[in-house]
């Protein structure tokens, strides 16, 4: 399934923006697509329809590829940040709080890191920080 076709995404735009050249992650497919669906509709689920979300590739450093959601909606509260990968933990009331948390769990057996920032200027940004086996012709 694409992104835009995503019930989250219903009015709402994405702008894509792709990495300089191809790169080669080793992960499982599947719960890799997993990992950007959860963090894509987290996205899409905090701002208003006409705002817009923005999903980077960059694979500016030779040994890992950077993955960035980020939105202009609210900045979640400093105190509730880290909360935010832990089980059972939701900001929404019909929330269980596992979306997260699986995610971490799937970047963290890559070898990879999780990362959220949230501010009134910049809005939510999620990095996920992957290392890469090769870039180009791999």
């Amino acid at each position: 399934m694409s992104i835009c076709e995503m019930p989250e995404a219903d009015s709402r735009q994405i702008q894509f923006i792709s990495a300089s050249s191809t790169v080669k992650v080793l992960a499982d497919q599947d719960k890799l697509k997993q990992v950007l669906i959860n963090i894509v509709r987290n996205a899409f689920e905090a701002v208003t329809p006409e705002s817009e979300i923005k999903l980077e590739v960059n694979n500016s450093c030779e040994s890992q590829v950077d993955i960035h959601v980020w939105n202009g909606g609210e900045a979640i509260p400093p105190d509730v940040l880290p909360k935010l990968t832990k089980p059972f933990f939701s900001t929404k009331p019909q929330g269980t709080g596992l979306g997260l948390a699986i995610t971490k769990r799937i970047i963290n057996a890559h070898s990879g890191e999780l990362f959220i920032q949230s501010d009134q200027t910049t809005g939510t940004r999620v990095t996920i920080k992957l290392p890469v086996v090769c870039f180009e012709k791999c």
